[in-house]
């Protein structure tokens, strides 16, 4: 964070402009988000504290490792563009509405978030073996922790899911 303020200290939008050094950083706003297959840190830098300056914000990914405690889930041997494809297939849906992948740690579940729902799979390897259950949002989310079972958290959850209904492939849509 400290490196990344620095640098925008004195930021200038050409050769010939003033320096206002007007871009400041606040260590309180920054967050994490989902990206690809992983969860990042980022900073949000404003400039602002001058008249001369137009209110802009500009946001930064912060390029340190995030302990496990906080990412906990596991990854597949495919990259996010193949995994996208996959599930795309799966569900009969566009590459482009699926938006976030989640892997459990014992790499046997994927949850893929669309556009417009949630779907979880399970795996086998690297490849999708079935679809356990498909949900529509009645409004688009955002995802923001990623919390699997494990320990004795596992039976507790394993009996809770085992009460639900599964669900089938959805059916392809016709032209």
């Amino acid at each position: 964070y400290e490196q990344l303020a620095k640098s925008l200290d004195h930021v200038s939008d050409g050769p010939g402009e003033d320096v206002c050094a007007c871009c400041t950083g606040y260590p309180k706003e920054w967050g994490i988000r989902h990206a690809g297959l992983s969860w990042e840190a980022y900073v949000i830098f404003r400039e602002a504290t001058s008249s001369s300056c137009s209110t802009n914000a500009h946001e930064y990914e912060l390029r340190a490792p995030l302990p496990k405690s906080l990412v906990s889930g596991g990854s597949l041997d495919k990259s996010w563009d193949e995994l996208r494809r996959q599930v795309a297939a799966v569900l009969h849906a566009s590459p482009d509405t699926v938006e976030h992948f989640f892997v459990s740690p014992k790499q046997d579940l994927l949850i893929a978030l669309t556009d417009d729902g949630i779907a979880v799979l399970t795996t086998n390897g690297s490849e999708i073996a079935s679809v356990l259950k498909v949900e529509k949002f009645q409004s688009p989310c955002i995802p923001v922790m990623e919390q699997w079972a494990t320990g004795w958290y596992v039976g507790a959850w394993e009996e809770t899911v085992g009460k639900e209904r599964s669900a089938s492939v959805p059916p392809k849509p016709t032209p």
